[in-house]
């Protein structure tokens, strides 16, 4: 399970190397937790809880690591949304994922505007200050300065859903695979 993963490993190699982006920063083991956490700590605080779906509109970078991260961490459900998404195919995920709460980029959440939203009430925005106008609830995303363990309903277990995946949809619509 990511999350014991995640806490045993920033116990067992602490400031050792964990990630290197491209051109960017260097994440410890320590430092992936402590971020995890601040960060699973925004999305409780959005009412994200044990089991929820959470879309992610996110390029790939440190961004989009602390919140997969931090969305299983919480033993809620991972849905990535491919970036390339628009119009009638973006719409048809929307409103199959069944998702409150969606994690994007400014630029991304600006196509939103265009198409039905399903089930999607609160688009938490993770760069600049720029809130694209989509009719939805956006706002910047805000981790705490404090990183705490946070306490879960039950325990995560091997079985329980991790992410929804999309398929490309090349012989219709995209279909979520578990």
């Amino acid at each position: 399970v990511l999350r014991a993963m995640l806490e045993r490993h920033a116990r067992d190699r602490g400031d050792a190397p964990f990630v290197h982006f491209h051109g960017g920063p260097v994440f410890s083991y320590s430092d992936v937790l402590s971020r995890v956490q601040r960060r699973a700590a925004a999305l409780r605080a959005e009412g994200v809880a044990q089991g929820d779906p959470v879309l992610t509109f996110l390029g790939n970078g440190p961004d989009l690591l602390i919140t997969w991260f931090a969305i299983n961490y919480l033993g809620a459900i991972y849905v990535p949304l491919n970036t390339a998404l628009v119009g009638g195919s973006l719409a048809h995920v929307l409103k199959d994922a069944g998702a409150r709460v969606m994690v994007a980029r400014p630029d991304l959440a600006a196509r939103l505007g265009d198409v039905d939203t399903g089930t999607v009430q609160t688009v938490l925005l993770v760069e600049g200050s720029d809130v694209p106008a989509v009719g939805l609830a956006c706002r910047t995303l805000r981790d705490p300065d404090l990183a705490v363990p946070l306490e879960l309903e039950r325990p995560i277990m091997p079985w329980d859903t991790l992410a929804i995946m999309y398929t490309s949809g090349t012989t219709g619509a995209a279909k979520g695979v578990v």
